[in-house]
């Protein structure tokens, strides 16, 4: 599966084109001579744009790399560079055929020129790809291209990365009708509801690769919220490359694999996000809930000790990646206390205040409130916990949201049974979060 990062988009028309001096260029032989091989050499996926209309514009935003032929001096080609010179200056390479004139000076990028050979064939030259392979990895690193701006009107901290997919709705602008047809799929909680409204848009379309980012994201979030754990791997298959490649999109397919038992490759895809873009409190925590579940399938083999430590290493690394989130926290305290492992105090009253600040900002959400819930259990405080529940069912939005937190009880008991310490009331709140579900 591609990394965003590494998927390079390539705006440049098919056909033989005739420049403003009334030169023949041909553009495939531009586009298969020169950036075809350094996309290989630089290690890129190359996806080639002709547009930047509809989804084409999308993939300007999010490819990790972007090239722009101004040979033409298309308007479109204009308009991408404005659109990446605000948002990924670093990430960004501008090309022309020798002797063209580009408008503004490429606007501060350098122009890579190609001679054009006989019948508007670009000439291969190793050079020139060696120094295009160059430029598109130069972003790798390096300081914000946004530093100024940074610093004379500094952006809000970033939000908790969990949150992302509960703010999309709201956050993002897109088709009406089709946002109020999935809400009421939705609420419907019938995983055909869904699905018909999925029918509908490639009816409307003729296919999934031709909705809407917006949409897509929205469609797969739905399938999320009726266990459409199969249907969400299949929308992930038939994404465009530039959609399926982001980490939204590859967290919430290693979440339904996961859902469906493919643990090994929720892992695997997982790992790699870790590998590619550090620590997170999502991908961390989607990684240590594929471990505790391959632990609790593997109790009672050798096997299984280790799935569980990897769990708690995970979910760790997954809080302090940032310390406001506490749903990897409260997970790793729930682990600790199942594993016997001593320490689990030094971490339990910074994840209490990660959830206490959460819920004295006002946006709180079910899982604040699972998290107080879960504490409550641990420390054996059936008044707070008693509380904590009826606020958690009282937000609850998804039916595997209670479903997951009822899971995360049952081992806690199950492993508190084994050593004759379980407590008489936690079946009711197991219960009660199950009727939920």
């Amino acid at each position: 599966m591609t990394d965003v990062r590494r998927l390079c988009c390539a705006l440049v028309p098919t056909g033989i084109r005739q420049d403003a001096v009334g030169r023949h260029i041909d553009m495939d032989g531009v586009y298969e001579n020169l950036l075809r091989p350094a996309a290989t050499q630089g290690g890129f996926e190359l996806y080639r744009l002709t547009s930047i209309h509809g989804s084409d514009l999308e993939a300007v935003l999010l490819a990790g790399h972007l090239i722009v032929d101004l040979s033409l001096a298309a308007p479109d080609a204009y308009y991408a560079l404005g659109v990446r010179h605000a948002l990924r200056w670093r990430e960004t390479t501008v090309i022309a055929a020798e002797g063209t004139r580009v408008e503004g000076d490429g606007f501060g990028w350098p122009v890579l020129r190609y001679e054009l050979g006989a019948s508007g064939v670009p000439a291969s030259d190793g050079s020139l790809v060696g120094s295009l392979a160059k430029a598109m990895t130069r972003s790798d690193g390096g300081a914000s291209d946004r530093a100024l701006v940074d610093l004379l009107d500094a952006p809000p901290p970033a939000p908790i990365e969990r949150l992302k997919t509960d703010a999309f709705r709201d956050l993002v602008v897109y088709a009406v009708e089709v946002k109020e047809q999935l809400a009421d799929a939705r609420r419907t909680m019938k995983l055909e509801s869904v699905a018909a409204v999925r029918a509908g848009l490639i009816t409307t379309h003729g296919s999934v690769a031709a909705v809407s980012t917006a949409v897509l994201v929205d469609l797969l979030l739905s399938f999320r919220a009726v266990r459409g754990w199969s249907e969400m791997v299949a929308l992930c298959d038939e994404m465009p490359t530039h959609l399926e490649a982001t980490t939204l999109v590859r967290e919430q397919r290693a979440l339904a694999l996961n859902r469906m038992g493919h643990g090994e490759d929720a892992e695997r895809i997982l790992r790699a996000i870790i590998a590619e873009r550090g620590p997170s409190s999502e991908s961390c925590g989607l990684l240590g809930r594929v471990l505790k579940d391959r632990w609790a399938d593997a109790r009672g083999t050798p096997s299984s000790s280790a799935y569980l430590h990897r769990a708690i290493e995970a979910y760790t690394l997954g809080f302090e990646s940032d310390w406001r989130d506490a749903y990897p926290g409260i997970n790793a305290l729930t682990l600790m206390e199942i594993a016997g492992v001593p320490d689990r105090g030094r971490l339990l009253p910074v994840v209490r205040y990660a959830a206490a600040r959460r819920i004295a900002s006002g946006r709180e959400d079910y899982w604040d409130f699972a998290t107080m819930l879960e504490l409550a259990i641990i420390g054996g405080d059936e008044a707070g916990a008693r509380e904590a529940l009826k606020r958690a069912l009282s937000l609850v939005r998804e039916p595997w949201e209670p479903e997951s937190t009822a899971r995360n009880l049952e081992l806690l008991e199950e492993s508190r049974r084994s050593r004759g310490e379980a407590i008489s009331w936690t079946a009711e709140i197991i219960s009660a979060l199950e009727g939920a579900a």
